[in-house]
């Protein structure tokens, strides 16, 4: 179970500072989100990270500060098990142990990833003996599988939007009512560890039912942020690393004419294509109707016409009609990076609809024609 109060060890301070400073906001953030999980596993045998005396541990700001830190480190964990957990079940399914369709729901991957972020947070992340690991993983489990599980099946109601194209409130909300029902699991599950029997505290069944809906609607929002914000953060990334001479690429995003390779850009002269500066472009539409001899030549002008215009806003225009057709234009162009950037995009459903009135993106078809055109192409090229 996620720690919920403050440090009994904390000495009292004066009254007045009980609401805390910025401070203690951000060594309590340092501590919840990297001494704590430090302590409990590097600090077995080295030494330990002790910020007790640095800040205000009782603070309310020192409190947001430690629940921002351990919301953080569920969040980037999260990410490591789902990766684990879609090549498990991938795995499975090809060796024939569950169904294809079982190993693609994503309530099933949603359920066991968020399960085993809550396991390892709670019984490796978090100090305690073997026996009280023991029981907060297992708690954990059952609290973030719940998360999960609720997650996956609001998701699918769409009745907060659809997956892609959900707003920032949306998607707080989502996760604020997913985290309803593991906060009732959480007080049952710690109840019944430690030999309790159900809980029947409606007081405090509520508290921690609060705590865990806020915790879902953080998640949600550092979720939806990471999304919008993300492939941004990369691409300066990228662009501050290839300034300072350092080869990086980036993973999900292909800019135009600071992606051209060279070789690319000097056998191919581009003919002249009716491209405007601004304005809706059928880019898709436009390959299709174009000779395949010409197609290299005619997303070069569009890169440079539209300099940038990055990968996924390309592709969320893209109907599927004319996948195929702009993934095979892209490999063609850029054959190291193009598929496996659009890869990154699909995989991560990290495309928006171009407007809120639009269909939703459909990923299962961009799924089938990437399937498609890797099936063309040498092996190793995403």
């Amino acid at each position: 179970m996620v720690e919920r109060t403050p440090d009994t060890k904390t000495e009292s301070k004066p009254k007045d500072t009980e609401i805390g400073s910025l401070t203690d906001l951000g060594v309590g953030l340092i501590d919840g989100g990297i001494a704590r999980p430090y302590n409990a596993t590097l600090g077995l045998v080295l030494p330990k990270i002790d910020l007790t005396d640095s800040y205000n541990r009782n603070s309310v700001a020192a409190q947001v500060g430690n629940f921002g830190g351990a919301v953080a480190d569920v969040v980037i964990l999260s990410k490591v098990t789902g990766g684990l957990v879609n090549k498990g079940l991938g795995a499975a399914a090809e060796s024939g142990y569950i169904s294809r369709s079982l190993a693609g729901s994503n309530m099933l991957a949603s359920t066991l990833s968020m399960g085993t972020t809550g396991a390892l947070y709670n019984g490796v992340f978090t100090e305690g003996t073997a026996a009280e690991r023991a029981k907060h993983a297992t708690v954990g489990f059952a609290t973030f599988a719940t998360l999960g599980a609720a997650t996956s099946g609001l998701a699918r109601t769409e009745f907060l939007g659809q997956a892609g194209s959900r707003t920032f409130m949306q998607n707080v909300k989502l996760g604020g009512l997913s985290g309803l029902p593991a906060g009732f699991v959480d007080a049952q599950a710690s109840s019944l560890v430690n030999g309790k029997g159900f809980n029947t505290d409606v007081v405090e069944i509520g508290k921690t039912m609060g705590y865990y809906g806020l915790f879902g609607a953080t998640m949600g929002g550092i979720a939806h942020g990471a999304q919008e914000y993300g492939p941004r953060a990369r691409m300066w990334l990228s662009e501050t690393m290839s300034n300072k001479g350092l080869k990086s690429e980036p993973a999900e995003i292909l800019r135009s004419s600071n992606s051209l390779r060279p070789e690319a850009a000097e056998t191919v002269q581009p003919k002249r294509f009716n491209i405007p500066e601004t304005g809706m472009l059928d880019l898709g539409k436009m390959i299709s109707e174009t000779a395949a001899a010409d197609r290299i030549a005619l997303m070069q002008e569009v890169f440079k016409t539209r300099p940038q215009v990055p990968l996924g806003s390309w592709m969320r225009l893209i109907e599927p009609a004319y996948m195929e057709s702009f993934l095979r234009a892209g490999h063609e162009l850029f054959p190291k990076t193009a598929l496996r950037n659009a890869n990154y995009l699909i995989e991560t459903r990290n495309l928006r609809p171009p407007t809120p009135d639009s269909p939703p993106i459909n990923f299962e078809a961009w799924e089938q024609a990437l399937k498609n055109v890797k099936a063309t192409v040498p092996p190793g090229t995403i």
